[in-house]
């Protein structure tokens, strides 16, 4: 899945403009390894629950995705610590 020397990076971002990024990076074989997202939202009158269109993204190529409900100082520590193969 991933060849050695292969970055490992998270990706972070949620709106539309961060999943034109993250495309292009998959495209050009930068893969993350987790993308970190909002949470879904509710949507229109109806307030459908809406999937951010990074977590859309990364679904279609098998990533990782976290959405914490409320990003913490340190929380993200265990980014550093996770194994993600």
């Amino acid at each position: 899945m991933y060849n050695k020397g292969t970055m490992i990076y998270s990706f972070f971002g949620t709106p539309r403009f961060a999943e034109i990024v993250l495309k292009k990076l998959i495209e050009t074989g930068m893969k993350p390894r987790v993308v970190v997202c909002n949470p879904d939202q509710p949507v229109g009158r109806d307030q459908i629950l809406t999937p951010p269109p990074t977590k859309i993204l990364a679904a279609e190529y098998d990533i990782l995705v976290w959405q914490p409900e409320k990003p913490l100082v340190g929380q993200f520590e265990i980014l550093k610590t996770m194994t993600f193969l």
